[in-house]
């Protein structure tokens, strides 16, 4: 019979310290937390965040684009000139811009 109340003191002197080891929360805070952590709340925050970014992306559809390119070439070779019958060597560089 002590063995059991030695027990189910230590239990009980056990959660009173786990108890007595963490904050007291306040309902609002109890609620805030509960609101933070719930996996709906989650869902729903992160397909508000997909909204948002969808807007801003229909937004940004009436803005004009604009599109830049710049290009360049270089050519080298070699060939009969077929007036003189001699090697000539050729090199050739060309660039394109656009806007």
């Amino acid at each position: 019979m002590t063995r059991k109340i030695l027990f189910v003191f230590l239990i009980f002197l056990q959660t009173a310290v786990i108890i007595n080891g963490q904050e007291t929360m306040s309902l609002n805070d109890c609620m805030l937390y509960a609101i933070k952590n719930a996996p709906k709340a989650k869902i729903r925050w992160a397909e508000n965040d997909n909204l948002q970014a969808d807007y801003r992306d229909a937004a940004l559809k009436f803005a004009p684009d604009i599109y830049g390119v710049v290009n360049g070439t270089a050519n080298f070779g070699r060939s009969i000139d077929p007036e003189t019958n001699t090697y000539a060597n050729y090199q050739n560089f060309s660039n394109n811009y656009s806007l």
